[in-house]
């Protein structure tokens, strides 16, 4: 009896070895986000309406595809699903699964990671109108290449 519980044991012990050495794995070679993408607690993400993956129906084809926006409230250890809560604090009673998540952000946050882009577009339509003052002798020169333009946009 004693061996049968023992040999119970250690199957269990190397199941669950196994399944943690499968999460390492999974983790390093096939992660679903990269770590600028990770969510973390109070982040707010959209949730996903799986509803309308199982329906083809013509009056669902107008309905969101996605709900929220919602804060992450709390992210279990070595798990994949999430815990949510409304923005005015209230919790949702079931997690969601990772994969039915995005990330949201609020036009701030958006207009925030422009504004140095529009400062490059802005100085390089400045640089465009001076080109268009300075060549209107009317001439089409060797350089002039129908109003184009050669400036090199600088990528960020």
């Amino acid at each position: 009896m004693d061996q049968k519980v023992l040999a119970e044991a250690q199957a269990a012990e190397n199941l669950r070895n196994s399944r943690k050495a499968n999460k390492t794995y999974f983790d390093q070679q096939k992660r679903f986000r990269g770590d600028q993408q990770q969510l973390r607690v109070g982040d707010l993400v959209l949730l996903h309406n799986s509803k309308k993956l199982k329906t083809h129906s013509s009056k669902d084809k107008v309905d969101d595809n996605w709900f929220g926006p919602y804060r992450i409230r709390e992210i279990p250890e070595n798990s994949t699903f999430y815990l949510l809560e409304e923005l005015d604090g209230t919790h949702l009673a079931q997690s969601f699964a990772g994969n039915r998540l995005k990330k949201f952000f609020t036009r701030e946050v958006l207009n925030n990671d422009k504004a140095p882009i529009q400062e490059v577009i802005d100085v390089r339509d400045d640089l465009e109108n001076d080109d268009l003052e300075n060549d209107d002798d009317g001439e089409n020169d060797d350089n002039d290449h129908g109003g184009i333009s050669h400036h090199v946009m600088l990528r960020m």
